[in-house]
C-alpha cells in the first residue's frame, strides 16, 4: 500500500500514532530505522532541556526543617518573565492568564519589604499566605485612583512578585472608559472585582 485514503485508513493511522511498537512503513513511505532513532534522540533531547528549564520555576518538594519556598534553587524569577509564564500560568482557550500578587492591607510588612536579607521565617510565611492569583487584566493598563497606590515590584527575597496595598480590605484603580475598578477582599467571600462609575 502506498497511498492514504480517507476515512477507510483513520484507523490504521491512529493506531501507528499511538501503538508502543513504531511499525516502520506502515503505509508503503521509505523509512530507516536509523531515522526513526535520530528523530527519537532529538525529541529525548528537547524534553530534558525543557525539564531543565521549567526546573527553576518549580516550587520544591516540602522540607519540615525550612521555608524552602523562599530558598529555592534559582533563588528567584520575575513572574513578568515570558519564560516563567509558559510554565506557570495556566491559560483558558479564550487566552485568560493569571498572576500570583500579595494583598498586604495598609502599611503592614512595609520595613520588612525595604530589607535586602528575607525577614525570619514566621514573617515570611505571614507574608506568603496573603498570595492570591488574579486575571493579569484586573492590575494590567490602570492608572492611579485618588491615594490607592499602583502595584509595587517586591524585593528578590519574595520572588518579585507584585503586593498590592488595601484600604480596609479594597483597592481601586482607573480603568478602561474611567470606570473605578475596585478589588475588594472580603473574610467570607473572598477575592471579588467589580467596577463603579467615576463621578
Amino acid at each position: 500500500k502506498n497511498s492514504i485514503f480517507l476515512p477507510d485508513d483513520i484507523r490504521l493511522l491512529v493506531e501507528n500514532v499511538y501503538n508502543d511498537q513504531v511499525i516502520l512503513n506502515p503505509i508503503g513511505f521509505t523509512i530507516e530505522e536509523s531515522d526513526m532513532k535520530s528523530a527519537q534522540d532529538e525529541i529525548n533531547k528537547e524534553l530534558e532541556k525543557e525539564e531543565a528549564q521549567a526546573g527553576k520555576y518549580l516550587i520544591p518538594h516540602p522540607v519540615s526543617r525550612e521555608f524552602s519556598v523562599a530558598i529555592q534553587k534559582g533563588t528567584t524569577f520575575n513572574e513578568d518573565d515570558s519564560e516563567a509564564t509558559s510554565y506557570l500560568n495556566a491559560k483558558t482557550r479564550l487566552g485568560d492568564n493569571h498572576m500570583r500578587i500579595i494583598l498586604l492591607e495598609g502599611n503592614s510588612f512595609e520595613e520588612e519589604l525595604t530589607k535586602k536579607m528575607r525577614p525570619p521565617l514566621k514573617i515570611l510565611k505571614k507574608i506568603y499566605k496573603k498570595t492570591v492569583s488574579v486575571s493579569r487584566y484586573w492590575i494590567e493598563n490602570i492608572s492611579e485612583y485618588e491615594n490607592f497606590t499602583l502595584p509595587i515590584q517586591g524585593p528578590r527575597w519574595l520572588s518579585n512578585l507584585k503586593i498590592l496595598r488595601l484600604k480596609n480590605g479594597i483597592w481601586k484603580c482607573i480603568a478602561f472608559s474611567n470606570k473605578i475598578r475596585i478589588i475588594h477582599y472580603d473574610n467570607n467571600l473572598g477575592l471579588q472585582m467589580y467596577y463603579e462609575e467615576k463621578l
